[in-house]
């Protein structure tokens, strides 16, 4: 997060972490399984997301670090459909084992997100698949350039192929011509 870099769910949903339980809340880190796209889910610790739970014992999924999702903290509860700015979220029983994060951007056709499980956990669980999105030429961080970040309206997300705009719901594909374009585009949206 130093240099304007940015950063993504470790260091963002971590540093998160550590100043929610220094105001005073209760908050735990939890593992998540990102879907692959095709059917399947990636290895524990895959995402690092948080449980904060409020004064009322209200339990709410918290999560500044996935990119393209809610942006306001979602109710832990399950089989009800809760509306963000950025679609609709469902929090379903995947298993005995885990629960399912799904998404529909009408409310009608929800896809899986991730599943995860309540069990608290230490970041030093999480250090080998950091390292792993960091390093290895197998995960989408090191394959891929992107930069995203929430606005009022919505989303802005920069890949090397598109610029995508969201705004209410509706998304505008813009395509990246060149490195020089995406360079561009990376500084007058992203000031990197």
């Amino acid at each position: 997060m130093n240099s304007n870099r940015g950063g993504y769910c470790y260091e963002l949903n971590g540093m998160f972490y550590y100043l929610l339980k220094i105001i005073g809340f209760k908050v735990k880190m939890i593992s998540a399984r990102v879907s692959n796209g095709k059917g399947g889910w990636g290895k524990e610790f895959d995402h690092l997301a948080l449980i904060v739970t409020f004064s009322k014992g209200e339990e709410f999924l918290v999560d500044v670090g996935f990119g393209d999702n809610f942006i306001e903290p979602i109710r832990f509860e399950l089989d009800t459909v809760q509306k963000d700015p950025n679609g609709c979220f469902i929090i379903k029983k995947y298993n005995e084992e885990y629960f399912e994060l799904m998404r529909s951007s009408d409310g009608n056709e929800f896809k899986g997100e991730y599943i995860f499980t309540l069990k608290e956990r230490q970041w030093k669980e999480f250090e080998e698949m950091n390292l792993y999105h960091q390093t290895s030429p197998d995960s989408h961080f090191t394959r891929n350039k992107i930069c995203s970040i929430a606005t009022e309206k919505g989303r802005i997300t920069l890949s090397k192929s598109k610029l995508t705009i969201t705004e209410n719901g509706v998304k505008n594909e813009i395509k990246i011509n060149d490195n020089k374009d995406f360079k561009e585009k990376l500084y007058k949206i992203f000031k990197i």
